[in-house]
């Protein structure tokens, strides 16, 4: 467990959530005809000209898309443009092991199981299965989560993975979701404190409802794919962020940022990568 920025009862924390940037080691490399390098660090200035400020930083999986340690280490110095504590999770084309060694060491930017952010308790969930796009909680997966609310049992919870656990109204992604999604949503049902269920994977904004949880994807720092479609499809959107702000009673107010252009280069024609 970490500590994250002290708080008192007055306080609120914010949150910013970047997802899927799908870096390569050499700056150069593209998804539909989009530098994911240029993208990326569009995004990384606009949050730093725009503010808030934010407490910590949360990114939610698919960090680099070539499995190399050097891409790694570049993102590593791209995130030190914080004055925040940085915590990173996998995604499906993330290497689980590789990412572990590569964080294992620094100070401020780490892949924790979970945090406490002010009067906030963050678990970060690994949901990825090795060679497979789609996701799976393990059992020992879903026993810490179950074992870290009964020991903070006091603390609003804000949850967080990569891939999503409830379906987003599109066939084609819903089906490499958490093949075992409702384990995870019927073990939050059984603890109150349970607030946020937080992901990236989807390419796209979604803020739902289910019961007392709030359900929120962000989109990607990069390409975007289109709400409701049955097969792949891009969506003609910029690349945007999320943040959270973390109230210290429990209330949370959340809302989605973009670039003001689309980028340039983007192939629509794509139907899959």
């Amino acid at each position: 467990m970490t500590d994250g920025p002290a708080s008192n009862a007055r306080d609120s924390v914010c949150l910013l959530q970047l997802t899927d940037p799908h870096l390569f080691s050499d700056g150069q490399g593209a998804l539909a005809g989009v530098s994911t390098s240029a993208t990326w660090h569009s995004v990384l200035s606009e949050v730093q000209r725009r503010g808030p400020r934010p407490d910590a930083v949360l990114v939610t999986g698919d960090l680099v898309h070539d499995h190399r340690e050097s891409t790694y280490r570049r993102l590593m110095d791209d995130l030190q443009v914080f004055d925040a504590p940085v915590y990173v999770l996998p995604g499906n084309h993330d290497d689980g092991s590789l990412m572990a060694s590569v964080f294992a060491d620094h100070d401020t930017i780490r892949w924790v199981g979970h945090v406490v952010l002010g009067e906030w308790l963050v678990v970060m969930l690994d949901s990825t299965i090795a060679g497979s796009p789609g996701g799976h909680l393990s059992s020992d997966e879903l026993d810490r989560l179950a074992r870290t609310l009964r020991d903070h049992a006091e603390r609003p919870t804000l949850v967080a993975l990569h891939h999503h656990p409830v379906d987003v109204g599109s066939a084609w992604i819903d089906a490499i979701g958490v093949d075992n999604g409702q384990d995870l949503m019927e073990l939050l049902e059984r603890h109150p404190q349970a607030r946020i269920v937080l992901w990236g994977h989807v390419h796209q904004e979604v803020d739902q409802r289910l019961g007392a949880l709030r359900m929120l994807a962000t989109p990607s720092t990069c390409i975007q794919f289109l709400p409701g479609a049955r097969n792949f499809t891009l969506d003609e959107i910029a690349p945007g962020w999320r943040y959270l702000r973390l109230q210290a009673d429990g209330g949370v107010e959340t809302w989605v940022e973009r670039l003001e252009r689309l980028p340039t280069g983007l192939d629509l024609s794509l139907r899959g990568y």
